[in-house]
């Protein structure tokens, strides 16, 4: 396969041919490309094929460094360019079916970054992560996040230090925004969340009993919540929140072996959390919530492969509970590599060697592919921290199993956020973004 770009002025238009040779050139010379002001005097057709960064597809905005959403195109849309702006950072674009907006540079596939090139969008004010009023228009709207029939969605969210945003004992008024925090939960059409950084004092009990209260009213549902039994209060604990209507669970269980002293609680570091799940068409297994060491140095990274290897022993306890061999673990593993190692180790080469031990694992696991390459925002940069792991039993998860970034992740398409500190998702909610997964709702063990 041979992979060919023709530079377009600020684009690049790319495209994939076996064993064919590319033309010499398409579309006009790149000073042909005409402002949107000049588009009477336009030379030949240009089109360009679209990137989309978001499951919802790419934005298409009534105007120029408009923040409103008119229209999303589907990834893989080849539209007509019209013009651009000054700068060459907004097209002016119409697809097949007449849909007409602008867009930004980025969203062209191939399309080169400029070392100036605006950071992270601002969020369209539709998007329930924008703000708590916004996520409850939504709802009131009946607009939640598309899901298909007959699955089961879990999900995954470090919600930061629930309740207060940071550690200690905290203080009121400060901490999680609780509404909104139910809303989008209600909005993501979850039936189970593994939750990680959850304290279990009185108040964060208190606000616990709360969320549930607020999802009940959401979704008629009947919302309950469990975690690990370590007995500091204080420090974060796993979880699971989930909708007992849409799902059973049982077997509430501390998972020990996951902390990476083998200790369940000891040094403050998590052990996991399980309980065994089935859904109303047959779906069933053990659901684990997990949170690894954080840290970019030898003693962290060192500690987090404790973690992973073992797991084997994790499930081992798992099966002595019920013989199912369907295990999915869900959670922040802090793959964020070793910056103080000799030589240093990139996020990405963590996940790499990650993605290797489990396939080593004589209880073999794989991670389920993600749809954005960032679930967190450490300083306006975004890292792929959380993850799902399926044992590889677990029949129902197919090979094109892929696990949905949500919230300021999959909106900014992990670009860098824009200067001025965290944005309201990061103040209000958490650093770091939820993750969901759909799967068959069926039992075929």
């Amino acid at each position: 396969m041979r992979l060919w770009a023709i530079p377009l002025g600020l684009l690049w238009i790319t495209s994939c041919r076996e064993g064919r040779t590319p033309p010499a050139a398409v579309g006009p010379a790149p000073s042909a490309l005409p402002d949107a002001a000049a588009k009477s005097a336009r030379p030949a057709t240009v089109k360009v094929t679209l990137r989309a960064t978001n499951p919802d597809g790419v934005p298409l905005h009534p105007a120029e460094k408009s923040s409103a959403v008119s229209a999303r195109l589907a990834d893989g849309t080849e539209v007509e360019v019209l013009g651009k702006s000054a700068d060459g950072r907004w097209l002016e674009v119409r697809a097949g079916d007449g849909a007409r907006g602008f867009i930004t540079r980025r969203y062209v596939a191939g399309a080169r970054a400029e070392p100036d090139e605006p950071r992270a969008d601002a969020l369209s004010t539709d998007s329930p992560w924008s703000s708590q009023a916004a996520c409850e228009r939504a709802l009131a709207a009946g607009r939640k996040l598309e899901r298909p029939a007959a699955v089961a969605r879990v999900g995954s969210w470090n919600v930061r230090w629930f309740p207060d945003g940071k550690p200690g004992k905290g203080s009121e008024g400060n901490g999680t925004n609780l509404p909104w925090l139910a809303c989008i939960i209600a909005w993501s059409n979850v039936d189970v969340l593994a939750v990680q950084e959850f304290k279990t004092n009185p108040r964060a009990r208190g606000a616990v009993d709360e969320l549930r209260r607020l999802l009940d009213g959401h979704t008629s549902g009947k919302w309950a919540a469990a975690f690990d039994d370590c007995p500091n209060t204080d420090a974060q604990h796993v979880g699971l929140v989930y909708d007992s209507k849409r799902v059973t669970a049982k077997g509430a269980a501390t998972v020990g072996e996951l902390n990476p002293h083998g200790q369940p609680c000891k040094d403050s570091l998590r052990p996991g959390f399980s309980m065994y799940l089935t859904f109303p068409a047959g779906l069933d297994f053990h659901f684990v919530s997990v949170h690894t060491k954080s840290g970019n140095d030898r003693r962290s990274i060192g500690l987090r492969e404790k973690t992973l290897a073992a797991l084997p022993d994790a499930t081992r306890v798992l099966l002595g509970a019920d013989r199912d061999t369907d295990v999915l673990l869900a959670g922040d593993f802090n793959t964020m590599g070793c910056k103080e190692c000799s030589p240093p180790i990139s996020a990405a080469d963590e996940l790499a060697t990650t993605d290797r031990t489990l396939a080593a694992l004589s209880a073999r696991h794989r991670r389920i592919p993600s749809s954005a390459a960032c679930s967190e925002y450490y300083k306006g940069h975004g890292t792929l921290l959380d993850h799902f792991v399926a044992s590889a039993s677990f029949a129902e998860l197919g090979a094109s199993a892929r696990a949905r970034v949500s919230g300021l992740c999959g909106d900014a398409a992990c670009a860098v956020a824009p200067a001025g500190g965290p944005r309201a998702a990061e103040r209000e909610l958490s650093d770091h973004c939820p993750l969901f997964l759909d799967i068959p709702d069926r039992d075929l063990d």
